[in-house]
């Protein structure tokens, strides 16, 4: 028989005995069939409809079979549902009062949403009250809050199977994320989820595992294995094992910022630029409840290797390039092995990175570089040693293993600690234009935050060799660093590397001391301080350059490095006579852009802008002598005409006429002297005084300078 209709039943309450509260219905209705057979009945109900406690559950379709055997011994039942809210009926059995307050905060709390479809329960009950189940479904779209350290997910879509001591899920899952809660800083993004997770009773309680679970995202892919054990009584213990690969440029999706402090993630956040994770692994073995594990209860590991990777470790020093690293991160540290790295064209080798705790980091970073001179000037320049970057223009050459232990706090207002030292081997430094050339560097250079030192430290300088010494002073503005040295060397080799053509009518070594100041005060560029007395050196040239080589005459020689191949020259010959000029190089010699000529007690000052000063006083000037003098470099006057004008401002001039007979007068090509204008304040000719004398000099058609008595010029 059967019975067929439509029925719809309002304001139900509905008590269970077992339960503590009613259950209140506003509406429960359907299209209905019931029918019985011999042995059993069965009910089939369309546009089922369900509003009350706890909520509203959207219309679906189910049926129910039961049948009993011929021997009345057992009773089955088969449930198929077409499709069920999920959180509408999460809802409703949370307020229901079926469940015990614990299960019902629990069920709440996970807050659980989606669609189950094509569900089906087959259960059997016997005499003796044993219950066989077995259930199966397809799932859509499923998705529950953290709770409890339980992680949370959205979009979880799948089927599931299950019996009365266990079961089994499968995922394939589309677009869909984990919610670890505050262990990440936001819930990981999962385009794609497949795998089986299987769970099954085990002693008091439940075991779930998964063997292969496959987790990908555009950031990275995962592998894992996952066994979690739940006890009637007790907190869950899991054990599970992820292998991964992925860009390293997304790591801060993936750190576990809730057992980190923040300086630390902010240094993990801005240190690793880029790179990739080749394969890595992750385990995670403890009871969830105590995690993380700081004390010897558990293990969290996570390690992994990268490619080329990008290691900004500090900011204002040079990043750590191309990286192939191992790195490890458990409960309290970090650990990263350096096997091979790029700091600008040299290689890091044997360098280890490391955190000791997590709540107190610093980051510890100990390795050696080795590669060319250039790359460490290069890395000191760009660190912050207070160096002068006008170091970079300076040509290096050689080879250089620098080993560094860097200590850095990351908490604001603490210095970051260094000291290292590099070992030079044949290196070279070529400065001023290749004026002054070091070759042959050997020995030690140390660094620390107290300055720099050296250790058997030598060089070939104007080819002799020279002890070198580096060394550190105190300042109020911070550490200065010096390199001095000193040596023997003819004179005529310096002058000629400055393309001073005096080099042909100098002969003699000379004694001489430098000091290279790595950043002056003033001009904040190195400067190159080269003293001598001139002992034993003897100069032909006309006054007041002239020396013999029985006397004494201090040479002060200050030279500052510019940048882009230029030079500021500063030089003080004995008491009264100074230069200043400003040198380019071009090809392979000097040329003065621009200079100051200063015949008094006080220094020359170099101009700005394209010109010669003369000034001072010159009490003996003899023309015929520097003609005849000038006439040794006519072979270099005519390679580079020199057209800087000349402008004089000279407070008294003595020109003197020679009493040598033969020295005929001097024709001067017009177009190789230099267009001179100014002013002489006091002029004196030949033992006349002659008073003031002003030039405004526009060219020369004809030139000829006086040499001997009785002889005249004119222009």
């Amino acid at each position: 028989s059967k019975v067929y209709g439509d029925i719809s039943a309002y304001q139900l309450k509905i008590k269970h005995t077992k339960q503590e509260k009613q259950l209140d219905v506003g509406l429960l209705g359907g299209l209905f069939e019931l029918g019985y057979e011999e042995n059993g009945w069965h009910l089939n109900v369309e546009r089922f409809q369900y509003t009350g406690t706890g909520g509203i559950l959207p219309e679906t379709n189910f049926s129910i079979i039961s049948k009993t055997d011929k021997d009345m011994q057992k009773e089955t039942y088969d449930i198929r549902v077409g499709q069920l809210d999920l959180k509408g009926v999460s809802e409703v059995v949370a307020n229901s009062g079926l469940l015990s307050k614990s299960h019902e905060a629990q069920l709440k709390g996970l807050a659980a949403s989606g669609k189950l479809k094509a569900l089906r329960i087959a259960s059997t009950f016997d005499q003796e009250n044993n219950r066989k189940l077995l259930a199966h479904a397809r799932f859509n779209n499923i998705s529950t809050k953290q709770y409890n350290k339980f992680p949370g997910v959205t979009n979880v879509s799948g089927s599931v199977w299950l019996d009365q001591n266990g079961g089994k899920l499968t995922l394939h899952t589309q677009a869909g994320s984990i919610d670890f809660g505050d262990l990440f800083r936001t819930p990981i993004k999962l385009e794609k989820v497949t795998g089986d997770i299987n769970w099954w009773k085990y002693q008091d309680g439940w075991q779930v595992a998964s063997t292969e679970l496959k987790a990908e995202n555009n950031e990275v892919k995962t592998l894992s294995n996952v066994s979690l054990y739940f006890p009637g009584n007790g907190p869950a213990y899991m054990d599970l094992y992820s292998s991964f690969s992925g860009s390293a440029q997304y790591k801060s999706n993936y750190l576990p910022v809730k057992i980190m402090n923040k300086p630390l993630i902010k240094w993990l956040d801005e240190s690793i630029v880029s790179g990739v994770v080749s394969h890595g692994g992750a385990v995670y073995r403890g009871r969830l409840s105590e995690f993380p594990y700081r004390k010897p209860n558990g293990q969290f590991l996570v390690q992994f290797y990268t490619d080329n990777l990008v290691l900004d470790y500090q900011k204002n020093w040079p990043a750590i390039r191309d990286a192939n690293f191992d790195a490890t991160f458990d409960s309290k540290s970090i650990k990263i092995d350096l096997h091979l790295a790029r700091l600008f064209s040299s290689a890091i080798t044997k360098t280890r990175v490391g955190i000791t705790d997590y709540h107190k980091p610093t980051v510890d970073i100990t390795g050696e570089v080795t590669g060319g001179m250039a790359d460490v000037v290069k890395f000191v320049v760009n660190s912050p040693l207070n160096i002068s970057k006008e170091l970079l223009d300076i040509r290096y050459g050689g080879r250089a293993t620098t080993s560094i232990d860097l200590h850095v706090p990351l908490k604001k207002g603490q210095e970051v600690g260094y000291s290292g030292k590099v070992s030079v081997a044949k290196g070279e430094m070529q400065l001023i234009g290749d004026a002054v050339s070091l070759t042959n560097i050997n020995g030690e250079v140390t660094f620390a935050n107290s300055g720099f030192g050296s250790k058997n430290l030598t060089a070939s300088i104007f080819n002799q060799p020279s002890a070198i010494n580096i060394y550190s002073q105190v300042t109020k503005k911070g550490n200065k660093t010096y390199l001095a040295t000193s040596g023997q060397t003819d004179i005529a080799k310096i002058l000629k590397s400055f393309s001073i053509p005096a080099y042909k009518h100098s002969k003699g070594k000379m004694d001489w001391q430098a000091v290279l100041d790595f950043s002056d005060d003033k001009k904040k560029v190195p400067v190159l301080n080269i003293r001598s007395d001139l002992a034993g050196v003897a100069i032909d040239m006309p006054y007041p350059f002239n020396k013999k080589s029985s006397s004494k005459k201090d040479l002060s020689l200050k030279a500052y490095f510019k940048g882009g191949g230029s030079s500021d020259l500063y030089v003080q010959y004995g008491r009264k006579v100074s230069l200043a000029g400003r040198l380019a190089k071009n090809k392979a010699a000097f040329e003065l852009e621009r200079g100051h000529i200063r015949f008094a007690n006080s220094e020359a000052i170099l101009p700005n802008k394209k010109v010669l000063y003369i000034t001072g006083s010159l009490r003996k000037f003899y023309p015929g002598r520097w003609v005849e003098h000038m006439s040794h470099y006519q072979h270099l006057q005519k390679q580079e005409k020199f057209d800087t004008p000349v402008l004089l401002n000279m407070r008294h001039l003595s020109v003197g006429i020679d009493e040598k007979k033969n020295r005929k007068d001097a024709d001067v090509d017009p177009k190789d002297f230099p267009v001179v204008n100014g002013v002489v304040k006091d002029l004196v000719f030949d033992g006349m005084s002659l008073g003031k004398l002003s030039m405004d000099t526009v060219s020369y058609t004809h030139l000829t300078l006086p040499t001997n008595r009785g002889a005249g010029g004119g222009g």
